[in-house]
């Protein structure tokens, strides 16, 4: 299997020259070279790339759930500190803010000229009297509420991360709305929903329009979801604007200095990866050929592992240019999936596996893109593209791979097996599956009928070459004064040898086939190893080839 674009790449023909070596035979040995690439790669190197939970950058997304699940944390120290270090709500401060002291004053003085009462937001049909007087019943009583409540905008995260004041948000005219004293008093800070999960737990002291032990009416637990969801979706607008497109809040640009540091170091951090797997790859399937071929014994044997690990360096001194490239493509993937996952953990929170996975995506879109633009000037495009969709397909395996391994990984968290062993089999699984779907995937890829039929249609489309080749040959003939014809009889005769050669179906078809050509050109064919033996030691013989 080729390794020239990265761990995926084609059955070499030589595969079959073995003696008595079957079609089997060479899928065995490919599955194990896949296997070992996986080990090396994705599951090897991929240890020295730390993955945090939901990320390697704070997110409104992602701090609000600081506390309430153990595997989050901050990823940036000042936004911790921040947070610990806010000050203590202060309910006097939060209602005599001025903002919300002029909304009371408007609806009161309104009132006292006109006699107009406010609608209560939250029990359909009842008008308020925006007065407090002891004769005026509480479930007729205006008060002013918070629709999220201004000690959970106080405290929240999110609102801390984003740099915002939280008295401006919380006695903003969309986060204040008239209901009655009765109602305001009786959900104090609790939120809508713990306030109607409340209600039904202690039904004997609701109390929403003045008449305790009233049950809350469904109508009633509508609007107070209804205002609730409305306040949260404008106060969540204010904040993720603030946070990620307000690029004049401090805040804003931290976020996305925070976002191009992770992308940069996971970019240095794939790139490593992908070079030192490619290095690690040659040396390893250099050792195992050397010894191989070594002889049977304790001596033979480390001498084949010297020898291995010196040619495995030669040929990656010789591969210089392909680690770079595989370094570049590294750095690349790596930058891109860091700015996924970033993205991604504004709306949800990614665990490990999913980085993992993302990170294995890109790069097999970064190597597939390069194999398709940049694969060479001597590959055709038909052969860019399957060169292209082999690393795709490598890709893929790696990605069913990892969830493999994560779900045996579920599947054994609670049995008694120890952590450490845990970690091997989860490991091993992964891998297994990986190289196994790798080479499945490939060698249909090498041998699809489908292939044939893409490769006429690209003859057919450009034929126009092979006639610039025919011009080629022609003056090249004519600068060597040499018969033009005999050249493009011969170059056609091979041409239709190299084809009938590609439609044989296995190793024997082709022996017949050469075996009848060389009879036609009166070529004395040597059928057996003895008889070659022979010829060699005939110095009277003449080879010609």
């Amino acid at each position: 299997m080729s390794n020239s674009f990265g761990i995926v790449g084609n059955i070499e023909p030589e595969a079959f020259s073995e003696k008595n070596k079957t079609l089997i035979d060479v899928l065995m040995s490919e599955y194990g070279h896949a296997i070992l690439r996986s080990v090396i790669t994705t599951f090897g190197l991929d240890a020295f790339i730390h993955d945090s939970f939901g990320g390697d950058v704070d997110t409104i997304q992602n701090v609000r759930k600081i506390g309430s699940d153990p595997k989050l944390e901050y990823k940036n120290a000042n936004n911790k500190a921040n947070y610990e270090g806010r000050e203590k709500y202060d309910k006097v401060k939060y209602h005599t803010d001025e903002r919300y002291r002029s909304i009371v004053r408007k609806a009161r003085d309104e009132f006292d000229a006109n006699g107009t009462m406010v609608s209560d937001a939250y029990v359909p049909g009842n008008k308020l009297i925006p007065r407090r007087n002891d004769t005026i019943p509480r479930g007729r009583q205006a008060q002013l509420d918070h629709v999220l409540s201004a000690e959970n905008i106080h405290n929240d995260p999110g609102r801390i991360l984003s740099g915002l004041d939280g008295l401006e948000l919380a006695n903003s005219e969309d986060n204040l709305a008239f209901t009655n004293a009765a109602l305001n008093l009786n959900m104090s800070s609790m939120n809508v929903e713990d306030y109607i999960t409340w209600c039904e737990q202690n039904p004997e002291k609701v109390n929403y329009n003045g008449n305790k032990g009233d049950p809350l009416p469904d109508e009633v637990k509508k609007k107070l979801r209804e205002e609730y969801e409305k306040a949260k979706e404008k106060y969540d607008v204010k904040i993720n604007k603030a946070y990620y497109l307000d690029f004049n809040n401090p805040k804003c640009r931290q976020f996305y200095k925070d976002t191009a540091k992770a992308a940069a170091k996971r970019g240095v951090q794939m790139g490593m990866r992908q070079a030192i797997g490619f290095l690690l790859a040659d040396v390893i399937f250099s050792v195992m050929n050397e010894v191989g071929s070594a002889e049977h014994s304790f001596e033979g044997v480390w001498c084949a592992i010297g020898q291995g690990i010196e040619k495995g360096f030669e040929k990656a001194q010789e591969d210089y240019k392909e680690i770079l490239a595989k370094f570049f493509e590294g750095s690349i993937s790596g930058i891109i999936s860091s700015l996924t996952t970033t993205l991604m953990n504004v709306f949800f929170t990614t665990t490990e596996n999913i980085q993992r996975i993302l990170r294995q995506a890109w790069s097999s879109i970064v190597e597939a893109t390069r194999v398709l633009f940049l694969g060479g000037k001597d590959l055709y495009l038909c052969d860019r593209v399957y060169e292209a969709a082999k690393v795709l397909a490598g890709g893929a395996s790696m990605v069913v791979g990892i969830s493999v391994q994560e779900t045996v990984t579920l599947k054994i968290s609670n049995s008694p097996i120890p952590d450490k062993l845990k970690e091997m089999i989860s490991t091993f699984a992964g891998s297994l599956v990986s190289g196994l779907v790798s080479v499945s995937l490939l060698f249909y890829i090498d041998n699809a009928p489908i292939r044939k039929f893409f490769e006429k249609i690209y003859g057919r489309k450009y034929a126009n070459l092979e006639l610039l080749q025919q011009k080629y040959i022609e003056y090249c003939a004519c600068l060597r004064v040499v018969d033009v014809e005999t050249i493009i009889k011969e170059i056609g005769f091979v041409r239709e040898l190299i084809h009938n050669i590609q439609d044989c179906d296995d190793q024997d078809q082709i022996n017949r086939f050469l075996k009848d050509t060389c009879k036609k050109l009166g070529i004395d064919y040597i059928e057996t190893a003895e008889e070659l033996e022979e010829k060699m030691t005939d110095k009277s013989y003449i080879f010609q080839f």
